[in-house]
């Protein structure tokens, strides 16, 4: 997300979060953790989909990852984490 939001409204730093104060404590470049974790979640995904999915579902199976991600994204940040957590 910080990524992304880099890119539409620079701020001066691709990373933030825990990820960057991980690495700025143990004395690294800031993106270091978010780059490895980020790393291990693309071989994780890949693995799943082509060797986990059926080929006749993987298509869906993106789509559906992807719209999904993307509104309940938009319903916490927008719609149910400001009731409940105001």
């Amino acid at each position: 997300m910080s990524v992304s939001s880099e890119l539409i409204a620079p701020a001066g730093s691709f990373f933030s979060g825990d990820e960057k104060k991980i690495s700025v404590i143990l004395n690294l470049w800031p993106g270091t953790v978010s780059v490895i974790l980020g790393t291990i979640g693309l071989l994780i995904s890949l693995f799943i989909v082509f060797e986990i999915i059926p080929k006749r579902l993987r298509f869906t199976f993106i789509l559906s990852g992807l719209f999904g991600g993307i509104f309940g994204f938009i319903l916490w940040m927008n719609i149910l984490g400001p009731r409940l957590l105001p």
